[in-house]
């Protein structure tokens, strides 16, 4: 296992990054769905470089869970698009969301991407 005990470059919004994947990973949890963490936040796990950015969270897992996935945010007033591209894009936002396929709007900042997603017990590409 790999603990996390330094923080990045950016350490404010990596913080609030965070609180933000812990709820997601609730959700998971929920869901019975592990993911894969992959990107900068495994990169920076593995290396421990302080001196780069994190700026949101990739995770992956079965597009067949996309749905679930969906549900759960939208019952928790949590805002996301699907892409054409295969990727679950989630928005750390309000419920004051569009309802339409387009669940954020193209101003709000991505928190993380689910390029195929996942749970709680955390698997990586390190």
């Amino acid at each position: 296992m790999i603990a996390l005990d330094r923080f990045p470059k950016n350490k404010e919004k990596f913080v609030r990054l965070i609180e933000f994947f812990k709820e997601i990973l609730d959700i998971c949890g929920e869901l019975n769905i592990t993911p894969v963490l992959n990107g900068s936040l495994a990169v920076f796990a593995y290396t421990g470089n302080h001196e780069m950015d994190v700026n949101d969270v990739d995770l992956s897992c079965s597009e067949t869970e996309f749905p679930m996935i969906m549900s759960a945010l939208e019952e928790r007033c949590i805002g996301y698009r699907l892409r054409e591209w295969h990727v679950l894009q989630i928005f750390n936002s309000s419920c004051d969301l569009p309802k339409e396929n387009d669940r954020a709007s193209e101003n709000k900042e991505s928190d993380f991407d689910l390029k195929a997603f996942g749970s709680h017990r955390m698997n990586g590409f390190w």
